[in-house]
């Protein structure tokens, strides 16, 4: 089917025409910020730049953003105790806010309070688990947040030509709205096994990701550190494609993040498992 773009019309013309008070004040505004009769020759002869400075305008009137830099946030003491145990490897709330420019509304803050781990169970995973505030978002999401960024982080150059756009695990599937243990490197043993052999090598407190998570997870991490993990290997998610395709991230290398399917679960050496910590 294909996508009806539907243009508002915000007044009419004639309306505005009998208004020539409000057309010298809009001239004037302008003249004070630099738009001399240059600017308004090229607006007044160019239909298409015209109605991109109309879409600007009417969409910041219509839905007002809030600049990441503005929300205050105050850790929560289970927050503060968190972050003293895991370190570098504690992607907090100021980590989201600041590399994915997400606004935290009151009802997300107060879901992500308590950090639903023990101090117990953050001690024992503070060096091999990232402990991570998630957001609802997709892997598109995430691509749209960074895209452009130096260095780079998506391994596509550009965003409507990557294979993945179509399929739910990019453009459907959402990061939860709570704290996550994903474990930095591949299970141990996991590579050149089916899939079959890997899940037999978690522990009773671990669980593959969806791609969503765990891409999140790395990619916030390499914001906030600058270090990229799984730059020479995949790990297996949970999610498939709709041939029955296991998705696999990794190859983080330079280049960009990237994602593979592979038909059968078959023991590739350089394909691994990716975990997670039950909360």
């Amino acid at each position: 089917m294909e996508n009806i773009i539907t243009e508002k019309h915000f007044v009419k013309v004639d309306d505005l025409g009998k208004d020539r008070s409000l057309i010298h004040e809009a001239v004037m505004a302008g003249s004070k910020v630099g738009a001399g009769r240059d600017f308004w020759t090229k607006l007044a002869r160019d239909k298409d730049l015209f109605r991109d400075v109309v879409k600007l305008v009417m969409e910041k009137t219509e839905s007002p953003t809030i600049e990441p830099s503005a929300v205050i946030y105050e850790s929560t003491p289970s927050q503060i105790r968190a972050r003293k145990i895991m370190g570098k490897n504690f992607l907090g709330i100021e980590e989201v806010v600041k590399h994915y420019k997400i606004v935290p509304t009151v009802e997300d803050l107060s879901a992500l309070a308590e950090v639903s781990f023990s101090e117990n169970t953050l001690e024992e995973c503070k060096h091999e688990y990232l402990l991570v505030a998630g957001f609802p978002i997709t892997i598109l999401g995430v691509r749209t947040k960074v895209f452009g960024r130096k260095p780079k982080i998506f391994y596509s150059n550009e965003e409507d030509s990557s294979w993945y756009n179509i399929y739910d695990f990019a453009n459907k599937e959402k990061v939860g709205l709570r704290w996550y243990l994903i474990r930095k490197t591949a299970v141990k043993d996991s590579f050149s096994k089916e899939f079959k052999n890997q899940i037999g090598l978690l522990g009773l407190n671990e669980e593959v990701p969806r791609a969503c998570e765990f891409a999140y997870a790395v990619i916030l991490y390499f914001l906030a550190t600058g270090d990229r993990l799984f730059d020479d290997v995949y790990v297996r998610c949970i999610d498939f494609k709709l041939d029955n395709a296991r998705i696999s991230v990794g190859n983080f290398t330079p280049g960009g993040i990237q994602f593979n399917s592979y038909y059968g679960d078959y023991p590739y050496d350089y394909v691994g498992l990716a975990s997670l910590r039950k909360s």
